[in-house]
């Protein structure tokens, strides 16, 4: 798996005990590779147990995003 387009982050997923996603909401053109990053992140074995926080950033224009994961 290729996290991010950044194969090394795999590097830091040991021992890990919570992720905070932060996601950009204002640009919609890669919302949908955000949520397909996030769901490939989910699948890591060594993330299982994690504690996760999703961070949409940039709610504050005019059509803030709904979020279903």
């Amino acid at each position: 798996i290729c996290v991010f387009g950044r194969p090394y982050w795999r590097c830091y997923f040991p021992n890990t005990q919570a992720v905070i996603y932060v996601v950009d909401s204002s640009d919609t053109d890669r919302l949908v590779t955000a949520k397909d990053e996030f769901h490939a992140i989910l699948e890591e074995e060594e993330l299982k147990g994690a504690v996760v926080l999703v961070f949409a950033n940039k709610q504050v224009n005019s059509r803030p995003l709904n979020w279903t994961v």
